[in-house]
């Protein structure tokens, strides 16, 4: 069944929404899974956020608040904070200085346009 195979799942990947699908209501309430992963979470809306960290004991996020921000088309929603995703939240925060790891190295731009985006955006910490 769709249940055992999700109980014997060592790894179940799918989107913060997709955290809601009734493929996973099989699972009981109390069923939580270890870790929770949320890539591109600077990108993501804190709501879609909390639909699959409900799922899990931990969490990790992961992404770039300096790069895209979220798609708010209602500039009521951006005037109320739904442009700020909880990933930034939890930067911006009290423990934040404690909660954020940068990876400094990155793999897929040329030298010089890393050079332009270090100095500008990373106060020239990050290299290719």
């Amino acid at each position: 069944s769709v249940r055992q195979l999700l109980e014997a799942s060592q790894v179940v990947l799918c989107t913060n929404t997709g955290a809601a699908d009734r493929a996973l209501s099989c699972l009981p309430p109390e069923h939580a899974f270890d870790l929770v992963v949320i890539d591109e979470a600077a990108q993501a809306l804190e709501a879609s956020c909390w639909v699959a960290l409900l799922r899990g004991r931990r969490a990790v996020l992961a992404g770039d608040h300096q790069q895209l921000p979220p798609v708010v088309k209602s500039e009521e929603a951006g005037r109320r904070g739904f442009g700020v995703t909880l990933f930034e939240r939890l930067l911006r925060g009290p423990h934040g200085a404690g909660l954020g790891v940068m990876l400094t190295t990155q793999y897929r731009m040329h030298a010089a346009v890393c050079a332009w985006a270090s100095d500008e955006l990373y106060g020239g910490r990050l290299v290719a």
